[in-house]
C-alpha cells in the first residue's frame, strides 16, 4: 500500500485497500501518509469516500498533526492546495507540544 501512495497510484491503492482497510482510523492514517508524500490523487480519492469511510479532514494523527500540518511540514504543495480547496482549517494548532499552525510549520522547514 505504501508503494501505491509513493507512486500516487490511486487505482492500485483502491484495489489493495478493499482487502485491508475497514476502519476510519486506518483511512485517516492513509490520508496523512498521502499528504506527507504529496500523493494528491490518492488523498483526493480518500476524501471523496472512494475507499468507503471518509476521513475527517482536520483530524490529527497520533503525532498531533492534521493532514494540512503533515502536508505543510513536507512542503507537499499539491496536497496543501487540495486540502485548502476542501476547506481544511488553517487556524488549527498542532497538538504536538509546539502548538504551531500549518503555515508556521512550512516556514520552519529548511527546504
Amino acid at each position: 500500500m505504501i508503494k501505491s501512495v509513493l507512486e500516487d497510484n490511486k487505482l492500485q491503492l483502491l484495489s489493495l485497500s478493499k482487502k485491508v482497510v475497514t476502519e476510519r482510523t486506518i483511512i485517516t492514517k492513509l490520508l496523512h501518509l498521502c499528504c506527507t508524500f504529496d500523493s494528491v490523487d490518492c488523498a483526493t480519492s480518500l476524501l471523496n469516500g472512494e475507499f468507503g469511510s471518509v476521513p475527517v479532514i482536520n483530524e490529527p494523527d497520533s503525532t498531533g498533526l492534521s493532514p494540512l500540518h503533515a502536508a505543510a511540514t513536507a512542503n507537499a504543495a499539491r496536497c496543501v492546495e487540495m486540502l485548502l480547496e476542501k476547506h481544511a482549517r488553517t487556524d488549527l494548532e498542532s497538538r504536538d507540544g509546539r502548538r504551531l499552525l500549518p503555515l508556521e510549520l512550512s516556514l520552519c522547514n529548511t527546504r
